[in-house]
């Protein structure tokens, strides 16, 4: 079974300017409720939103498509997880998320 690896890296000020140029359903659109309620909580949210978005890009590169099961599994650990990493073994995905200077980072590996 192949490994696949996906790299994503979004600027925080992107998903900011998004945020306040459409209003915030945008991110409601875009994140699931627990990613909303979890990064709307944090004193800056747009590294946490800009994490999360990075991660899909991350798993685009990996191969994962939205509506499959492994991106309904992406889905839930991104809702379940916090700041760091997560790791769904059943799903066969790994994602480590990071942020710095204003870009975050998400490495996603997939193994499914």
């Amino acid at each position: 079974m192949p490994v696949c690896v996906g790299v994503g890296l979004v600027e925080d000020a992107r998903v900011e300017a998004a945020a306040a140029a459409r209003g915030n359903g945008v991110l409601q659109r875009v994140f699931t409720p627990p990613e909303v309620a979890y990064c709307s909580s944090r004193p800056v949210p747009w590294p946490h939103y800009a994490a999360r978005l990075a991660a899909r890009r991350a798993a685009l590169g990996a191969g994962l498509r939205p509506g499959t099961p492994a991106w309904a599994s992406l889905l839930s650990l991104l809702s379940d997880m916090g700041d760091t990493r997560g790791v769904d073994a059943q799903a066969g995905l790994s994602l480590s998320l990071s942020h710095d200077a204003g870009v975050a980072l998400a490495l996603l590996t997939y193994w499914g």
